[in-house]
């Protein structure tokens, strides 16, 4: 009996400070605790998920799999709650969260594309060399409707209409080829979901956490800008163009300002960069180090093959 009372308190104590926490989190985020450049920053640097094929599948030995629209056992899943997939047939997947749901797309058999998550129960045994830990969590308001698709590759599918005035949130971006999509966590029947807005069209204003947000220019591809500040804790000094005619082949951005470094994205020529410094490399020559947002990384390039404005 002593227990059981003690666990009463125990699971008391637990609810208020739950409840406590809740409310700090409500106030915070209703007081504006972010400013509109501080969450632009983050929406700029939003990570960009990439899919990788699994011919042969994930080996889990699930051939109905379920799987949900986001990360959450109370997530929305289609087909009446009984969606599925064979995670053993020709797969993508883009990472495990923290928690170890994983993110796969997948054809269900309809020739319909599908993105979702399996939960970590099922894709426990499965070691990704993706991630999808550094998704973000940034609270948006629709400025106008947006359609939302878990289909990235042919669009087929519109499984919600976020409208004006509607609250969501933005986890990532997939700008790959010609996918350039924001992805994001609204609702859906009154569960959470998650799904793709074209980002060509997409039109939002910052959550309640920025202050003075419904006042703020609505953020579009036209406005989206670039970070006040980079990494190095540097402000903009000027842009680069790649050189070259379009159709030529891309240029690396490295990780430092060395030739023979690592790679750690490309750029094309004709495109424009902001660049953030400038320094001499090991050739010699000009350095740049610029942001290049469709992929979310920062790095150098050379004077060799851009040129700064």
């Amino acid at each position: 009996m002593k227990n059981h009372g003690m666990n009463r308190i125990l699971a008391a104590l637990a609810a208020a400070v739950l409840c406590l926490t809740m409310l700090i989190s409500c106030a915070g985020a209703e007081s504006g605790t972010m400013s509109f450049t501080e969450w632009k920053d983050q929406l700029l640097n939003a990570q960009n998920c990439l899919f990788k094929q699994h011919k042969n599948g994930l080996g889990l030995g699930l051939e109905n799999c379920p799987v949900y629209t986001a990360p959450y056992q109370n997530a929305y899943r289609f087909a009446n709650n009984r969606q599925a997939c064979d995670p053993d047939k020709n797969i993508f997947e883009a990472g495990k969260t923290e928690n170890g749901w994983l993110l796969v797309r997948y054809d269900p058999g309809n020739g319909i594309i599908r993105t979702g998550y399996i939960a970590p129960k099922q894709a426990n045994k499965f070691r990704s060399q993706m991630s999808t830990k550094g998704f973000v969590f940034l609270s948006a308001v629709a400025a106008a409707p947006m359609d939302v698709t878990d289909d990235p590759v042919q669009d087929h599918k519109v499984f919600k209409t976020i409208e004006t005035g509607e609250s969501f949130y933005i986890v990532a971006k997939y700008v790959y080829h010609d996918a350039d999509w924001w992805y994001v966590e609204c609702t859906k029947d009154g569960k959470p979901a998650r799904g793709f807005i074209r980002r060509k069209t997409a039109a939002f204003l910052p959550g309640n956490e920025v202050e003075d947000n419904l006042n703020q220019v609505p953020v579009t591809l036209e406005t989206l800008g670039s970070p006040s500040v980079s990494p190095m804790g540097t402000e903009k000094v000027g842009e680069i163009v790649i050189n070259g005619a379009k159709g030529d082949e891309r240029k690396w951005v490295h990780k430092a300002a060395v030739s023979d470094n690592s790679p750690v994205t490309s750029v094309y020529p004709t495109m424009r960069y902001p660049c953030y410094a400038v320094q001499t490399g090991n050739n010699g020559k000009p350095w740049y180090y610029i942001f290049v947002e469709d992929a979310s990384k920062w790095g150098w390039v050379t004077s060799e093959v851009a040129t700064f404005e």
